[in-house]
């Protein structure tokens, strides 16, 4: 927070680290095809697909612990809570409480499918009086903007056998009718739950308490598959944000629009609406090359089309050069290295019913024997989160947060970190399991200055 010093303040970022960047990230282009005799790419092995019958069971089972037992319990978060009514409910049930809880949460796959979503509003009483407790969650399950005349859900004495009771309320499972714009009608049940962290905070989250799982083969491995709606309900199993969890292990991209490695081969995978049924296809497309300028290496990647995403340590590669499946990618995250440095792209994806700042692009083009070179660079801006732009006047004595990124227009990823090379830190382990070094960050110097040029404060802003 800076205090403002004068009729107006204006921001100056000095980013010293960007002049750093500026011989690293180029603009990102395609390069010339190669000359020469071409270079066959890796080709999948062909092998036909296979379809597994999975079986439903209760996501609060006790074996389910750790990481994999919040990937299942962990639910659908709902927006903030409020203690006003939404100005579009049209009728709310007269409340006991002085601070009823009021809610929204949006259902449906916000990542690949955004415009298939559903926005349903909730409010939370303490029916026994103020400070006895919420207990009664009223749901519009019907979805005409009226909480009145749906039935109500009530505390459950004891929490589901299997789920963690600590600071949480769990209420009756709802059944909710709803009509997507794409995917059309769906019926599906949602446990809510509130969660308390202080006096003051607390959230909601919908939990769908029934999963699929069941033993299938990939390729010549025989493993367990769970199918679970975690932090995407869409009442259907087919999602492609549908969790896709392999023999209880954490993975970097564990949804079912995710391709994914076993042996050698990468995999797609598609599930029936209800989820009984999983199908597993090799990938037999073709790999175009994805480069990087300078020699840059990526250590970690993540980068999505409008059908799936796909984790580029997965992919393979032919006489030092990095394939990746044929598409138009938007980048997710990366982490690239460099002699000296390394740097992280990053995309601001936002949860579902949230507004995302920066739009993916899909700018990433692979092709055929076309190598893309990607490297987001010379087109890198200052953008300014906080304060909003265009509201830059204050008044004496007022007070304001300061938060910009470096971002890449023709990419839509920011750079979320620069780390110096020479000066190692701990070691962060990766879902995978991976060990990945960690360095010392090297932050942007950020100076505030008012209308005559003094500085009003001055420091650093950290990437991320």
């Amino acid at each position: 927070m800076y205090n403002c010093i004068g009729k107006r303040a204006f921001i100056s970022v000095l980013c010293m680290c960007a002049l750093a960047l500026q011989p690293l990230l180029l603009a990102a282009e395609h390069s010339q095809p190669p000359t020469g005799p071409s270079t066959p790419l890796v080709q999948t092995p062909l092998q036909g697909p296979g379809e597994f019958a999975l079986q439903e069971f209760s996501v609060f089972e006790d074996e389910y612990e750790g990481s994999l037992g919040y990937q299942l319990t962990g639910g659908q978060r709902a927006d903030e809570l409020q203690n006003e009514p939404f100005a579009a409910l049209k009728a709310c049930p007269k409340l006991k409480s002085a601070k009823p809880l009021y809610g929204k949460i949006t259902f449906g796959d916000f990542l690949f499918n955004p415009g298939d979503t559903v926005t349903r509003y909730f409010t939370v009483d303490e029916s026994q009086g103020e400070g006895k407790g919420y207990d009664t969650l009223y749901f519009d399950l019907n979805g005409d903007l009226d909480l009145t005349n749906d039935a109500p859900a009530k505390r459950l004495a004891e929490p589901p056998k299997g789920a963690d009771p600590q600071d949480s309320t769990f209420f009756d499972t709802l059944k909710v009718n709803a009509t997507f714009p794409k995917s059309g009608p769906a019926v599906f049940n949602i446990m809510p739950v509130l969660q308390r962290y202080s006096s003051d905070y607390q959230h909601a989250k919908f939990v769908v308490p029934t999963g699929r799982r069941g033993t299938i083969t990939v390729g010549t491995e025989q493993v367990e598959a769970i199918l679970a709606q975690g932090m995407a309900v869409s009442g259907r199993f087919d999602s492609k944000l549908t969790a896709l969890i392999f023999d209880q292990k954490e993975d970097m991209v564990p949804c079912l629009g995710a391709i994914r490695k076993f042996g050698d081969t990468l995999y797609e995978f598609s599930a029936t609406p209800s989820g009984d049924k999983l199908t597993v296809r090799p990938y037999t497309g073709q790999y175009g090359e994805l480069k990087l300028p300078g020699g840059d290496k990526i250590f970690l990647g993540l980068l999505m089309d409008k059908e799936r995403m796909i984790n580029v340590s997965d992919c393979p590669t032919q006489d030092g050069r990095q394939l990746v499946p044929l598409g138009d990618y938007a980048p997710i995250r990366l982490g690239i290295d460099s002699d000296k440095i390394r740097y992280g792209l990053s995309a601001d994806i936002a949860g579902p019913g949230q507004q995302t700042s920066l739009p993916l692009i899909y700018a990433v083009k692979i092709r055929h024997e076309k190598p893309f070179t990607l490297a987001p660079g010379k087109d890198c801006v200052v953008k300014f989160n906080s304060p909003t732009p265009g509201l830059l006047r204050y008044r004496p004595g007022d007070q304001f947060k300061a938060e910009a990124m470096l971002y890449s227009p023709s990419l839509g990823v920011m750079i979320s970190s620069f780390e110096d090379k020479s000066k190692p830190q701990d070691e962060m382990t990766l879902p995978d399991g991976t060990k990945m070094q960690m360095y010392a960050s090297i932050d942007p110097e950020v100076k505030i200055v008012n209308a005559v040029g003094q500085t009003v404060a001055e420091g650093k802003m950290p990437f991320g």
